[in-house]
């Protein structure tokens, strides 16, 4: 079974690279991405784009201390950009000490054996450009599983819609995009290890942790999730195995146990107090009454 599943890795990546090669053999590629989904999933008007984002981030629970790490759910903004909030509210006051983000996001359309990165220079949005980190990801790419392709990253929302909430919060910085489809835990760990650097680099998770459950059932696996996170017990899917037996969405892809098996390798001083992933955690940790139904066109659903 092991034979078969590395002969299909070996069939994916050459697909891959076949694919790509295919493709940007009749395509230039572009110096910039510009927003795909900007008027789907949030405000294409860039006035309009910053007073929504403000919104979100006042009426967001303040937070003490700035975060290494963060969890942020990638719907539109109608459905998950309060809780995004939660977690973006925190950078607040990290304007003037982070510089680079690590972006990682599940890839939804464009299979992808192990993490793309872009080769664009830049990341566009309604609020502006936000230029790549190409030394940062120069190093990625000399690791196993990491290849350089623009093609997961065109239309890809789940990192798209997490940008103007780090403009709106830090203003300047450069960008680590990942988007990640089939890579183990142990992959992502060495990736992010590879990235991880000190206060002036943010790690961001875009995944939404479940699909299609109810409130109750929602909030019952995501405070598990949380509390297996932050305790970093290295039990995280296995604590979803025993609560239900669907797994959260975008498990496979990107896999939230991720940062719980990294932290585990990494020095215990990375996560001071265990709070690094705590402002996207906390409003789970206390039950919330269900918030009133949105009216909002279906595209802009996880």
């Amino acid at each position: 079974m092991a034979f078969a599943g590395q002969r299909f890795h070996v069939w994916a990546k050459a697909a891959f690279a076949y694919g790509v090669a295919a493709v940007e053999s009749t395509d230039t590629t572009p110096r910039a991405r510009p927003p795909a989904v900007a008027g789907l999933f949030y405000p294409d008007d860039p006035y309009e784009l910053r007073a929504v984002v403000r919104g979100y981030l006042d009426r967001a629970p303040a937070v003490a201390g700035q975060p290494k790490a963060i969890i942020v759910p990638h719907a539109g903004y109608v459905y998950s950009g309060a809780i995004a909030a939660t977690a973006f509210r925190a950078l607040e006051g990290a304007k003037d000490s982070i510089e680079r983000v690590v972006l990682a996001g599940p890839s939804h359309r464009i299979p992808v054996p192990g993490v793309a990165v872009p080769k664009v220079a830049s990341f566009e949005t309604p609020l502006g450009s936000i230029p790549v980190d190409q030394a940062a990801l120069e190093q990625l790419l000399e690791l196993p599983h990491v290849y350089a392709n623009d093609l997961p990253h065109r239309l890809e929302h789940s990192l798209e819609v997490q940008l103007p909430f780090l403009q709106m919060t830090l203003g300047e910085f450069s960008l680590v995009p990942l988007a990640v489809g089939e890579a183990a835990a142990s992959v992502m760990a060495n990736v992010f290890e590879a990235c991880w650097g000190g206060p002036e680099t943010l790690i961001v998770l875009s995944t939404d942790l479940s699909h299609y459950r109810d409130y109750a059932g929602a909030q019952r696996v995501d405070r598990a999730t949380v509390q297996a996170i932050v305790e970093h017990s290295g039990t995280l899917f296995f604590a979803f195995q025993e609560l239900d037996a669907t797994k959260p969405a975008g498990s496979v892809k990107i896999r939230v146990e991720t940062i719980a098996h990294y932290l585990e390798r990494a020095s215990p001083g990375v996560i001071a107090r265990k709070r690094a992933l705590l402002p996207a955690a906390s409003p789970l940790m206390t039950p919330a009454p269900r918030p009133a139904e949105p009216e909002a066109p279906a595209h802009a659903q996880p």
